[in-house]
């Protein structure tokens, strides 16, 4: 899977749309300079393939010019330009994008402290954030990379190779996949994206324990007929999001985020979870194969996540191999990101 660089470039000027921008009760510069106008025009990637949703998508820009820890310009816009005036000089500048308004934000350290959630982001609206250190004159052009504070848990493809012979022979019928979703949730994170606690739990024998069903964040089903004959597969492109974990190794107040498959194999449910440690914000944790080879742990089917649905499959462990992208790829399982279970 493949996926540009996602840049927000910001260009000293006036002429790119600036009649698209918008800039209410914009603070006095902090500091006498010379007058620096700022336009701001934003350019994306292409959609990934096998995304939800438009993980690309603008729908709202916020940009913060602070001259050390003080606010000297900031700007929305509803659209992918703004203009701006701030001052010259040693400047920082921060990009949010599809964050909510953060307009009453004076200082750079009130800015990192500030908390998001995951349900500030929506299908087609990822919160994004970056920055950079510019010194700013009358004419000036900055490129500003910004990184989804998201990550994804993305299933490629589910293939059935039970070692039992009596699971092996069971039909396509008795063997199927229900969903994948996601358990042990972290969905709270700052700005700064270094928050060790507290957290909010979901999906959590630590906090709520129900699966969010009508979340497309965090569960996902199948498109079409996912019934799976021994020795076959079945090949979608599933994934779901969560904010960043930094559980190393589960314990009594934290735990791994999960990225959990559940299948219904001869009438009984059972889930086959993907413990995945420290998650980190814009990376994309994917398995391209998962083997099934042994019954997981038994399920009710039901949205509520019960004692032992979520424990950890012994039998295998999970090597990491990460590839830069777009989305930075972390492919659970060997190399190849395949997992048997």
């Amino acid at each position: 899977m493949t996926m540009k660089k996602f840049l927000f470039v910001l260009t000293a000027g006036l002429a790119v749309m600036a009649s698209c921008s918008k800039q209410e009760n914009a603070p006095q510069p902090m500091e006498k300079g010379e007058k620096a106008v700022l336009n701001v025009s934003i350019s994306g990637a292409p959609q990934a393939k096998g995304a939800s949703f438009d993980e690309n998508k603008v729908n709202s820009l916020q940009v913060f010019v602070f001259s050390g820890n003080e606010l000297d310009a900031y700007g929305s816009a509803e659209a992918t330009s703004l203009t701006l005036n701030a001052t010259t000089g040693l400047r920082t500048v921060y990009a949010l994008v599809n964050a909510p308004d953060l307009s009453g934000i004076v200082k750079k350290d009130a800015l990192l402290a500030g908390i998001s959630n995951l349900s500030d982001n929506a299908p087609d609206s990822f919160v994004m954030i970056g920055s950079g250190d510019f010194t700013l004159s009358s004419s000036s052009n900055i490129t500003i990379e910004v990184n989804r504070l998201a990550a994804r848990l993305m299933l490629h493809k589910l293939t059935r190779k039970m070692s039992s012979d009596g699971l092996a022979a069971l039909g396509a019928e008795k063997f199927e996949l229900v969903r994948i979703y996601a358990a042990d949730v972290v969905c709270n994170t700052n700005y700064a994206k270094n928050l060790d606690g507290p957290f909010d739990w979901k999906n959590s024998t630590l906090a709520d324990s129900s699966i969010a069903a009508a979340d497309p964040f965090l569960m996902r089903k199948p498109s079409s007929s996912a019934a799976i004959a021994q020795g076959a597969s079945y090949e979608e492109d599933m994934c779901v999001y969560v904010y960043p974990n930094p559980t190393l190794e589960d314990s009594g107040s934290a735990h791994c985020t999960r990225l959990v498959v559940e299948c219904k194999i001869d009438g009984q449910y059972y889930t086959y979870p993907v413990l995945i440690p420290k998650v980190e914000s814009n990376k994309s944790y994917e398995i391209n194969n998962l083997i099934l080879t042994r019954l997981g742990n038994r399920s009710d089917g039901d949205n509520n996540i019960d004692e032992g649905e979520t424990d950890k499959i012994e039998s295998f462990e999970i090597p990491f191999g990460i590839t830069v992208k777009g989305w930075e790829t972390v492919l659970l399982g060997n190399e190849k990101g395949v997992v048997t279970i």
